[in-house]
């Protein structure tokens, strides 16, 4: 994890663009915080790596309709707000800014 020098702090390069274009998704560490990256058409998205409900990782998860679902136990997640399907009461995912900036996928981790 760096940031470029000069940079607001809060934004953290995580991966290059070209590596997560390839892999389409990884977990990365920012400090103790793990985050999912994903690629997408219009862009990076970033969001916590584990489902809030029992901490089940979400790199595997489906992606269907801006949804991210949960491999473990079929919740949702708006990938934009982070608000889980109305069917669970479990709280939202952390959904984090992600953008791309000199090659480098950064997500704000303080936003």
């Amino acid at each position: 994890m760096t940031s470029a020098e000069g940079a607001d702090p809060r934004w953290v390069r995580l991966a290059t663009a070209a590596e997560l274009q390839a892999a389409g998704r990884m977990e990365a560490l920012a400090g103790r915080r793990a985050v999912l990256l994903l690629w997408r058409e219009e862009g990076p998205a970033a969001c916590a790596a584990h489902c809030p409900h029992a901490m089940a990782p979400l790199v595997d998860g489906a992606i269907r309709d801006g949804r991210l679902h949960c491999a473990r136990h079929l919740a949702s997640f708006d990938l934009l707000t982070g608000e889980p399907d109305a069917t669970w009461r479990i709280p939202p995912l952390d959904i984090y800014p992600a953008r791309t900036r000199d090659g480098w996928v950064e997500v704000r981790l303080n936003a």
